[in-house]
């Protein structure tokens, strides 16, 4: 889950979230490509972003290539 919030490390207005199944039988050594989500959020004065898996601790959530336009 990717939530864009109005203030720094994730304080103010929750501005929109997103998030992307990822069952777990889609593995990224099993799929390639097939395995990789893309989550966006589009909202006016995002200051800061939280990624979570919701999975239970630790997780398995790995990312890379975050590209953040402003």
């Amino acid at each position: 889950m990717l939530t864009a919030f109005s203030g720094a490390n994730g304080t103010g207005s929750n501005l929109g979230s997103v998030s992307a199944l990822y069952p777990d039988s889609l593995g990224f050594g099993m799929q390639g490509n097939g395995a990789i989500r893309t989550l966006t959020v589009n909202a006016a004065g995002i200051q800061s972003l939280t990624i979570s898996s919701g999975g239970p601790s630790p997780g398995s959530l790995s990312f890379d290539n975050v590209v953040v336009d402003r």
